[in-house]
């Protein structure tokens, strides 16, 4: 497991949100409307680098899902991938 979650650690990249595209931070605005407009920013670069949202959030996971975002992944299923 350590080396799972070392390899996870180790596969992460730092990005400035000024790199990211327009287009994806008004998808985002889109998709998070209603439900937690502090997570704009995850979603746009999820949306941006065709990445996987990490969260523990089950509202938010639930309200993307029902709009069609399904690049999420709760922390229980992330840890269960790993065990």
């Amino acid at each position: 497991m350590i080396d799972d979650l070392f390899a996870v650690l180790t596969s992460m990249q730092l990005y400035n949100e000024t790199f990211i595209e327009e287009e994806h931070w008004l998808e985002a605005e889109r998709l998070t409307a209603g439900v937690d407009c502090f997570d704009i920013n995850y979603i746009a670069l999820a949306l941006h680098t065709g990445g996987t949202l990490w969260t523990g959030d089950k509202k938010l996971i639930e309200h993307l899902r029902r709009m069609g975002f399904d690049q999420t992944i709760s922390t229980a299923k992330l840890y269960e991938t790993l065990m």
